[in-house]
C-alpha cells in the first residue's frame, strides 16, 4: 500500500524508537495525507464521486461548471423551502 507506513502499534517503539515516533506523528497530518495523494485515496474519492452522481441521477462526465450549477441551484431550493416553511409556520 502506498501513502504512510504502515506500523502496527508494537513495531512503533522498536523500529523507529521513541524520536523517530515523534517525528512520524508529526508528519502524519491530513495536508501531508492530500499532497501525497495515495493511490488508496484517490480510489476512494472517485468512488464518493460516483455514488454522489448516482444518487442524484447526475451524468458523471459532468464540467466544473456544470456542476456548481446543480449544486447551486440545489442549495437555493433548500434555502426557499427554508424560507417557505418557515412563514407557513409564523402565522
Amino acid at each position: 500500500m502506498d501513502g504512510f507506513p504502515q506500523l502496527r502499534r508494537s513495531e512503533w517503539r522498536f523500529s523507529v524508537g521513541i524520536n523517530g515516533l515523534a517525528r512520524e506523528l508529526k508528519r502524519r497530518t491530513l495536508t501531508n495525507l492530500y499532497n501525497e495523494r495515495p493511490t488508496w485515496l484517490d480510489l476512494a474519492h472517485r468512488r464518493l464521486d460516483e455514488a454522489v452522481f448516482v444518487a442524484y441521477g447526475w451524468s458523471a462526465d459532468l464540467s466544473d461548471d456544470e456542476l456548481l450549477a446543480k449544486l447551486l441551484a440545489l442549495n437555493l431550493g433548500e434555502r426557499r423551502l427554508r424560507i417557505a416553511k418557515a412563514s407557513f409556520f409564523d402565522v
